[in-house]
């Protein structure tokens, strides 16, 4: 999955003693916000650009195996940083700012992308439920 790839990227950027980098499955975007947010802690999810309705891209099989992996489009990372009755914020490289998106569309578009997040925290932080 694509923030499996990506956690090993963030850990090799934080200090190993300090930061806790955790991979995040299936866990619905309220609930990361209850979690992380709620506790100052922003999180990097996977949806689409602009919050579009994914659609299926390109399908090829994995290298040793054999499994096939449909992806899907238009894949995007932001950082969530907040949220409120309507809407969730998001540091948006796509949008060079901090853009808001409806709840609606976000959850669309995070569900499409399999429902992935990391999040990095200080080690020094009261343990949090994870997906590891």
């Amino acid at each position: 999955m694509l923030c499996s790839r990506n956690r090993k990227a963030i850990k090799k950027a934080v200090d190993p003693d300090q930061f806790q980098v955790s991979l995040l499955f299936g866990i619905p975007l309220d609930v990361l916000c209850e979690t992380y947010l709620q506790n100052n802690i922003p999180v990097i999810l996977w949806a689409t650009i602009n919050m579009e309705y994914p659609t299926p891209g390109d399908c090829w099989l994995m290298e040793g195996t054999g499994e096939e992996l449909q992806w899907m489009r238009p894949e995007h990372c932001l950082l969530l940083v907040g949220y409120d009755q309507d809407y969730y914020y998001f540091n948006d490289p796509t949008a060079e700012r901090q853009y808001r998106y409806e709840k609606s569309a976000c959850e669309a578009a995070y569900q499409g992308l399999h429902s992935q997040a990391v999040a990095v925290y200080e080690k020094s932080y009261p343990p949090l439920e994870t997906a590891e």
